[in-house]
């Protein structure tokens, strides 16, 4: 008769990579040109907004730079603008990486907060126009192309990579 034995492990789970790795597969998925390429990049944007924020909490929690305890109610862009500060990176929000970090949570917040919208444009254009094909399109549909993927993906990476280097961490 076999024994019973206890089993106990430990796990640090650091939910940032698992969205980031989320994140890539969803761009790559768009940029193979699989059918449906702008809900990929959507995907890959709302989910590497998730990976930013998630990283933010990760580093200023209690095992690192204990900066945001207590302020879980803290803007993202506010939660990174204190880590910044903590490791002496000057942020410019008006240029690039850390522009995409802006334009990125307003995606990121427009489309948590989803509301229906009616649109109405009036346009000008040939008789022999093709008005079929066109659609009134919102801000936040024009923004979730492949292009504004690839560019959240470099410069959120870039932004994630100097606040750990900067942090010390390696």
């Amino acid at each position: 008769m076999s024994k019973s034995a206890r089993y106990e492990a430990k796990r640090e789970v650091r939910t940032f990579v698992d969205l980031n790795n989320a994140a890539t597969i969803m761009l790559n998925k768009a940029r193979e040109g699989q059918h449906g390429i702008g809900y990929l990049s959507m995907s890959s944007l709302l989910l590497r907004a998730f990976t930013f924020e998630a990283y933010l909490n990760h580093l200023g929690g209690e095992n690192y730079l204990k900066v945001l305890e207590g302020n879980s109610r803290m803007s993202t862009l506010k939660k990174y603008r204190t880590l910044g500060e903590k490791v002496n990176i000057k942020i410019d929000f008006s240029i690039r990486p850390y522009l995409s970090a802006v334009t990125l949570f307003k995606f990121r917040n427009i489309m948590v907060h989803g509301r229906t919208e009616e649109l109405t444009e009036f346009e000008i254009v040939s008789a022999d126009h093709d008005s079929l094909g066109y659609m009134p399109k919102t801000d936040w549909e024009n923004y979730y192309t492949i292009e504004n993927a690839e560019m959240a993906y470099e410069d959120i990476t870039h932004i994630i990579t100097e606040l750990h280097v900067s942090a010390g961490l390696g």
